[in-house]
Formats: structure tokens, C-alpha cells, sequence
């Protein structure tokens, strides 16, 4: 269970070396908040209180810099679950955080209603042979 102070710490974490942010994910806004530092056990820290399934990556040696800089750790967690976090988190951030933080939700939510979900859905089904009508018909069925 997530401690209010893990939570608190998180917070000051994040306002201070973390990202919130907005990728494209097949034309759909993914959200994400990543924290990335040398320190490792921060890291791994984070990654315990924002949990998922995320893994902690290392960056050695990223382009542009000398070889004597320390690896980079990132954790990052993205979607449903990176929306949850901004929500808990959005009091606690500084006021250049919460303008990012409502500008990605508000983009996600947009962009994220039923039908969209429902276009990606069809979109898979029919790399894979299905089709929309055929998932909700008795029985089922496969057109291949």
C-alpha cells in the first residue's frame, strides 16, 4: 500500500526531475510521467510507488555527451495509468506542472472518448481477421 508520504515524496520528485507529458500512440494521445537521474535507488524508488509495468531503463553514455557522465536511470509510466497519477499528484505540483498536467488531460479525454476506442478496436480486430460485427454476434467467429 502507497504511504501519503511516498506520495508527498513523489510529488517533490517529480516537480523537480520529472516529466509530464503527451505522446502519439497509433494517432492517440498516450500520456506519460517519466522521472529520469544518475541516481539509481531514487529510481527504483519511483518505479516501486508508481508501479505497473514499466521497467526501470538505463541510458549509458546518450548522444551529445562525454564518456565520463554517469548512466541516466528512467522509469516511466504511460496511459490510463499515467492519467491516474496526475490526478493524485496535481494539488501537490508547482503551477507550470498543473498547466501541463490539465492541458494532457483535457487532450486525452478529447481525443480518448468511446468512439475512438471503439475505431482502435475494429482497426485490430482487422490486422487480425476480425470484425467489429462478428466480435458481437452469437457465437462469435472468425472470418479467416
Amino acid at each position: 500500500m502507497i504511504e501519503t508520504i511516498d506520495i508527498y515524496w513523489l510529488a517533490g520528485l517529480l516537480e523537480g526531475e520529472g516529466c509530464f507529458s503527451c505522446s502519439d500512440n497509433n494517432g492517440y494521445p498516450c500520456p506519460v510521467v517519466q522521472v529520469a537521474m544518475s541516481d539509481e535507488d531514487i529510481i527504483q524508488r519511483a518505479a516501486a510507488i508508481l508501479g505497473g509495468g514499466g521497467k526501470v531503463r538505463v541510458r549509458l553514455n546518450p548522444k551529445g555527451t562525454f564518456e565520463h557522465k554517469k548512466p541516466i536511470y528512467v522509469f516511466r509510466t504511460t496511459g490510463q495509468e499515467a492519467i491516474e497519477w496526475m490526478f493524485t499528484l496535481y494539488s501537490l505540483m508547482g503551477e507550470r506542472r498543473r498547466a501541463k498536467i490539465e492541458e494532457i488531460i483535457i487532450t486525452w479525454k478529447t481525443n480518448n472518448d468511446e468512439n475512438r476506442a471503439l475505431e482502435m478496436i475494429r482497426k485490430k480486430l482487422e490486422k487480425s481477421g476480425y470484425s467489429l460485427s462478428e466480435l458481437f454476434r452469437e457465437g462469435g467467429g472468425s472470418s479467416k
